[in-house]
Parts: C-alpha cells; sequence; structure tokens
C-alpha cells in the first residue's frame, strides 16, 4: 500500500508541474499578444491608443455635460409652464406662488410666501400633477392626445370646469377623459362644450349579462 501510494503521489507531482509549464505558457502567449498588439516597442501603437481613448473621454464628458445643461435648461422651462397650467386650474391661484421641479424633477407646491406646502391636498396633488403633464407635453414639441382617467376624483366642481376650458378653449389637440359618475355631469358639459365635442359615451356594467353596455350620447 505505501508503494502505491508513493506511486500516485508521483504522478500527483508530474501532473502539477505540467499544469505549471502550461500555465508559464500560456502566460508567454499572452505577452507576445500584447506586444503585437501595441507595436514591437510599444511606442507608436501605444501613443495612437492613448489619443483614440483620451478624444473618447473627452467626447463622452462633453456629451454628458451638454445632456445636463440642456435637461436644466429645459427643467426651468418645464417648471414655469407648469405654475401656468396651475394657477389657471386651481381656485385659489392667489393662495400659491409656483410649482418647483428640483434638479431630479422632484415637483413641489410653493405658497403664496414662498414656502414649500408640507401636505398640500389630494386635490392640490392632482391639479399639480395635471399641470405637469401638460408643460411636459408642451415642451416636448410633439402633437399627441391627451388622455385622462378620472381627472376629477380628487377634485371639485370648479376645478373639473377648468380643467375643461384649459384642455379644450386652449388646445388643438384631441382630448379624451375617462370620468366615473359623479366626476362631471354629462348633460351641462356637452351643452356647454358641444362645439368642442366630437363624440359622447355612457358605459354602464350590466349585472344580468356580467359585461359592460356602450351608449352612444353625443354623436
Amino acid at each position: 500500500d505505501l508503494k502505491k501510494f508513493r506511486e500516485i503521489q508521483a504522478a500527483q507531482k508530474s501532473k502539477i508541474q505540467r499544469l505549471k509549464n502550461e500555465i508559464t505558457d500560456l502566460v508567454g502567449e499572452r505577452s507576445k499578444f500584447s506586444r503585437d498588439l501595441v507595436g514591437s516597442d510599444g511606442s507608436e501603437e501605444t501613443n495612437r491608443i492613448n489619443k483614440i481613448t483620451t478624444a473618447l473621454n473627452w467626447i463622452g464628458d462633453l456629451w454628458e455635460e451638454v445632456l445636463d445643461e440642456y435637461t436644466q435648461e429645459t427643467r426651468v422651462v418645464i417648471e414655469e409652464r407648469a405654475t401656468e397650467t396651475f394657477r389657471a386650474l386651481t381656485n385659489n391661484p392667489d393662495g400659491y406662488d409656483k410649482l418647483e421641479l428640483n434638479s431630479g424633477f422632484g415637483l413641489k407646491i410653493k405658497d403664496k410666501e414662498g414656502f414649500v406646502v408640507p401636505a398640500p391636498s389630494p386635490g392640490a396633488q392632482q391639479v399639480a400633477a395635471i399641470s405637469l403633464i401638460d408643460a411636459l407635453r408642451r415642451t416636448s414639441d410633439i402633437e399627441f392626445p391627451i388622455l385622462f382617467d378620472t381627472p376629477g376624483a380628487s377634485i371639485d366642481q370648479e376645478h373639473r370646469d377648468n380643467i375643461v376650458k384649459h384642455f379644450w378653449a386652449k388646445r388643438d389637440v384631441q382630448l379624451v377623459i375617462l370620468a366615473h359618475s359623479g366626476e362631471f355631469r354629462p348633460d351641462e358639459v356637452e351643452k356647454q362644450n358641444k362645439k368642442l365635442l366630437a363624440r359622447t359615451w355612457e358605459l354602464g356594467f350590466d349585472d344580468g349579462i356580467n359585461s359592460t353596455i356602450v351608449t352612444p350620447r353625443l354623436v
């Protein structure tokens, strides 16, 4: 058994030495590849690669700087337009100073004294969110339909009327409102805005057939 163990030990030592030799060969091949990549003396090719790398880093830094500057300039424009819309929609324009966007586009409401409103009402938050969406759309210079899902859920009738007047009377774009019961008075909205409305429908759920029934109102 001792003789067999020594034979196994010798075989393992031989295997270890062989693997070490292979590792040495691989390291040598890697070094040769590196020398071939940068040239025999390493000077001309290395300088060329360094110049390309430096140029790419400069372009990358310049792009980040320009993008950051553009973002912050755009943020100021969006902030001004969002404030304009907010003051047009709120029922208390004299009670607020502005909407403020921080560098990360976080939205805050400031009162007439210029202080951040610590706990704005759900209605104020909803009007502020709608104002920000409107400002983003206007600043993008891209015309696309505006879709409001239950815009009057947390606001009173005056705010709802302001939303309708602002977006329908001052926008030459398609506006779609999905309103739940109690948000708007359909007959009144249709009567006052008949020239601006293209279509209106009423959706009702029928328990008997377990399905939603779509009824055209104004066509």
